[in-house]
């Protein structure tokens, strides 16, 4: 009888080069590895709204408690990013944009051009400021 562990290991690579054959191995990646991933962007009708709010390209939407959004702060800061805050909890405009166009329940929320950063990562919001 063969041994269970070698029936799991062949099924899990069979699953695996059916999945790559079947998505293609960029999709695999991307499923994958999430720095591959699609990174989410801001609809044409939510960037609209977002240049109405505010004309920066940079818009963190966060509150005055959160950790992240202070680390957030600290790297703008760092970096000499020039960036508009709404507080959600104070900014009444900025909460109703966050609430309909955002639709997220976590902080910070960090826009820059039309990619939506979502959470603090220091190596994400530098690229997406290279890439835009």
């Amino acid at each position: 009888m063969p041994y269970p562990f070698t029936i799991r290991f062949m099924v899990a690579m069979a699953a695996m080069v059916l999945s790559i054959a079947y998505f293609g191995y960029e999709r695999y990646l991307a499923a994958t590895d999430p720095m591959r991933a699609e990174k989410p962007r801001l609809r044409a009708e939510s960037s609209t709204a977002l240049a109405k709010l505010s004309p920066s390209r940079v818009v963190m939407f966060g509150t005055s408690w959160c950790p992240y959004c202070a680390q957030a702060r600290a790297l703008f800061a760092q970096h000499g990013i020039s960036y508009v805050e709404f507080d959600i909890e104070r900014h009444h405009e900025g909460a109703q944009f966050a609430k309909e166009h955002l639709k997220l329940r976590t902080i910070p929320n960090i826009v820059v051009g039309s990619r939506l950063l979502v959470g603090f990562s220091e190596t994400e919001i530098l690229a997406a400021l290279k890439e835009n």
